[in-house]
């Protein structure tokens, strides 16, 4: 305990009789210490918890495509998504959701502004996610001239209606029109990100035309269906609308799973440049201390040691060039080309 004591005493002074040098040295380890949590966060999130959902392998977000403009991840129409409901057979279901502006407004206080969603019927039964109070959407209520309700999230609940529980049932205004609250959602669900409020879609996107890309669907897989089955399927379901449907001409679909839809290419590509600089610099770390021992009172007459580090620097060097050289020798040089 004395010699922490002595320690700490001696770190304080020179702190002090170095103020510059103690602050840069505090900073690289503040920004060192924050950039190593974010990218582990970051990576837990995305990449080694599991999602939130109910058997979440068995989740696949479905896109359109168009290869002409270079879409390989398209939104989807709610006459595209009707009609792959009805026609995909490696799925058990399909749901859609899209943002939405909503404003709130009540006796209880100011009309307010939040992020909301318009989301089918089957979207949160399908994901897996319960109210905590009240019950989910229902079919009937998901359609054209059905009487609106609405879901809050929890922390709307709690902020605005002070956690009431007999919240479930009043008549609430959205946009100007009333809804009936029939839920709940659990604490610090938000699906979409940030959505706090969510109606029913079908009411609002009905008479939406073929044209007009905007739903982000999700389905969850048939029991034995793989991702590639569902992708056969609904390519074929895709290829045989764009023949029968002119706005579907030159469009088709593509599937992923939901984790890689969460997790874009090109993040994915920043978080793992990122995992790969950070395991770069401790190992530039690692082989600066056998470096340094290795010519440690090495004097310009020793060849043995010499020849050794050269040795050391060259297997370093392979090592790191092993995989991008690989990587290109795979590349068939026509279809790069093509490509640039």
């Amino acid at each position: 305990m004395d010699t922490l004591l002595q320690d700490l005493r001696y770190a304080a002074r020179t702190m002090i009789r170095n103020p510059g040098f103690a602050g840069l040295s505090i900073l690289c380890l503040s920004l060192g210490i924050g950039v190593n949590s974010t990218i582990f966060s970051v990576v837990d999130t995305i990449a080694i918890r599991p999602l939130p959902f109910r058997d979440a392998s068995e989740l696949v977000a479905l896109h359109t495509t168009q290869n002409a403009n270079g879409i390989d991840f398209g939104d989807v129409s709610f006459l595209d998504l009707r009609d792959w409901q009805a026609r995909g057979r490696a799925f058990a279901g399909m749901a859609a959701v899209t943002g939405r502006s909503l404003t709130l407004a009540d006796d209880g206080g100011e009309p307010e502004r939040f992020a909301g969603a318009t989301v089918t019927w089957n979207l949160f039964s399908m994901l897996g996610v319960e109210p905590i109070l009240g019950r989910q959407f229902r079919a009937e209520e998901d359609a054209p001239g059905a009487p609106p309700v609405v879901l809050l999230s929890h922390g709307v609940w709690e902020r605005r209606y002070g956690s009431d529980p007999t919240i479930v049932g009043r008549t609430i205004t959205i946009n100007g029109a009333a809804h009936t609250v029939i839920g709940v959602m659990p604490p610090r669900f938000q699906f979409p990100e940030l959505a706090q409020l969510w109606i029913p879609l079908t009411p609002i996107e009905y008479a939406s035309p073929r044209t007009v890309r905007d739903l982000t669907a999700f389905a969850r897989l048939n029991p034995g269906a793989s991702v590639d089955d569902a992708r056969r399927d609904l390519g074929a379901v895709a290829a045989a609308l764009a023949v029968e449907q002119p706005e579907d001409r030159g469009h088709g679909a593509s599937v992923r799973t939901m984790r890689d839809d969460l997790m874009p290419s090109d993040i994915r590509f920043v978080v793992f440049t990122m995992i790969g600089i950070v395991c770069g610099l401790i190992g530039a770390a690692a082989a600066t201390r056998v470096v340094t021992s290795l010519l440690y009172n090495v004097t310009a007459t020793d060849p043995l040691s010499f020849t050794a580090t050269a040795a050391f620097l060259a297997a370093v060097a392979l090592a790191a060039s092993y995989v991008p050289a690989r990587r290109a020798t795979a590349v068939d040089p026509m279809v790069a080309l093509r490509e640039s």
